[in-house]
């Protein structure tokens, strides 16, 4: 037990040490620049008090001349801002690059990031980017416009500006869905665009507030792809698409966050993936649901993060076990006790990460969490019963199927269809009547009989 909870804390410091570093070799940079620009606004202003100093004692005259123009450079700087929200699709590195470029053009970007589980913009105030002009929102999904709509829905902290989304969604699915955040804002122009053209677009929308031209002209210039949504669109939609995109809206309204209505209308599509699996190709998986909601957990916390949490879970669970059998404790009592060891390791790591303040780490919750353990729970249960081999086997069965259900549900034009669309659920209520009249040999039952069929 000693070798064990040793290595274990020695792994979580060099992890630690390792993000740490990899923290600071991104940020510095950036902060520099800022003390630069600090720095030389300073020197600016000093010099511009030298000179009002020296015009006031030639003429009152040029005093005027000269106050009206520091009135027109503060108006312009205060236009010169614009407000970016992007999710995991844009990388922290990337992101700097985007402002250090908005920050030579004399832009000040006010950003804010939408988490992975909670889906919430992180320092993002929308009532301090009252005179931002353009507003740029990067989702692969429409998580980015679930957060935004429902940021926005109760005032009117965008009304006026001018708004792009940048998504991998479909046009037509993500032009149907836009509506809602039409309905709750009013913003002035709303365009959607494609996410593969982002570096396009920011370069079109910062040259638009420069040159003070419409960035529709500016996106045209630079051969961009987009559409524009008005409220011309709301008039040309069908009155039970209005019926859908008005009760979403009156959702939000009551303080219900789009993405959990996303999640439950998703659901379904996870299950029959996982009665595919099981009917027709015969695996054997910890229930329906189990790798139904692993799926899920995986969408709240990113597949990679959640197949490395995953693996530490199951590690912990295993190497925990042996120790635990010696104690000679009852069966609910062990797995209990199982359990809390695992919830120590995920505390420990999460509160590195908070300590830290790094988002890969603090961004892992409670709800993942849960989920996962209730699957070790399933393993250890099994491996007492039938062994660690079968254990193992069904572990292994149960995360591809997860995986494969991630893959599904995490389709950006499916999430957005099933949310504007929700009649899709009808057709799969009758795809799961079907499979449940399936009679055949399921694909196993072939491998497993092949002797049989060749004698």
């Amino acid at each position: 037990m000693k070798k064990f909870v040793v290595i274990l804390a020695v792994t979580l410091l060099l992890a630690s040490m390792m993000l740490a570093s990899s923290h600071q070799e991104i940020y510095p940079a950036y902060l520099d620049s800022d003390n630069e620009v600090d720095t030389d606004t300073d020197t600016d202003s000093d010099s511009d008090v030298n000179t009002d100093t020296d015009t006031e004692a030639d003429t009152d005259s040029d005093t005027d001349v000269d106050t009206d123009t520091d009135s027109d450079t503060d108006d312009e700087l205060k236009l010169r801002s614009v407000v970016l929200i992007y999710d995991d699709s844009v990388s922290n590195e990337r992101a700097i690059v985007m402002k250090n470029y908005a920050s030579t053009l004399g832009i000040e970007v006010i950003e804010g990031r939408i988490d992975f589980d909670s889906r919430y913009l992180r320092d993002l105030d929308l009532d301090s980017a009252e005179d931002a002009e353009y507003v740029l929102l990067i989702s692969r999904d429409v998580s980015g416009l679930n957060v935004l709509i429902d940021n926005v829905v109760l005032d009117e902290s965008l009304h006026g500006k001018k708004v792009i989304v940048a998504s991998d969604v479909e046009d037509k699915i993500l032009k149907d869905y836009s509506l809602i955040l039409l309905q709750a804002s009013s913003p002035e122009v709303l365009i959607l665009t494609d996410s593969k053209d982002l570096n396009l677009v920011w370069d079109a929308m910062l040259s638009a507030s420069t040159q003070e031209k419409p960035v529709t002209d500016t996106l045209k210039e630079r051969d961009v792809e987009f559409t524009t949504v008005s409220d011309e669109d709301l008039e040309t939609t069908p009155e039970h698409r209005i019926a859908v995109t008005n009760a979403l809206l009156t959702a939000s309204e009551s303080h219900i966050p789009l993405e959990t209505l996303k999640l439950v209308l998703i659901l379904p599509f996870a299950a029959t993936i996982v009665a595919i699996f099981r009917n027709v190709g015969g695996l054997r998986v910890y229930g329906v649901f189990g790798p139904a909601i692993m799926s899920i957990a995986f969408l709240s916390s990113g597949l990679i993060i959640g197949l490395i949490l995953f693996t530490i879970l199951l590690t912990t669970g295993i190497f925990s076990r042996r120790f635990i059998e010696r104690m000679n404790l009852m069966v609910v009592p062990r797995l209990a006790l199982l359990l809390t060891v695992c919830c120590i390791v995920m505390a420990g790591a999460i509160s590195i990460g908070m300590k830290m303040d790094n988002y890969y780490l603090a961004k892992i919750t409670i709800f993942p969490l849960v989920i996962m353990s209730a699957i070790i729970e399933n393993f250890t249960r099994t491996e007492m019963e039938k062994g660690l081999f079968d254990a193992l086997k069904i572990c292994l069965a149960t995360v591809i199927v997860a995986v494969v259900c991630y893959l599904v549900v995490s389709l950006p034009t499916l999430q957005a269809a099933v949310m504007t669309h929700p009649e899709l659920l009808i057709i799969v209520v009758g795809f799961n009547i079907l499979l449940g009249r399936w009679k055949g040999l399921r694909l196993v039952e072939y491998f497993r009989f092949s002797a049989f069929k060749k004698g």
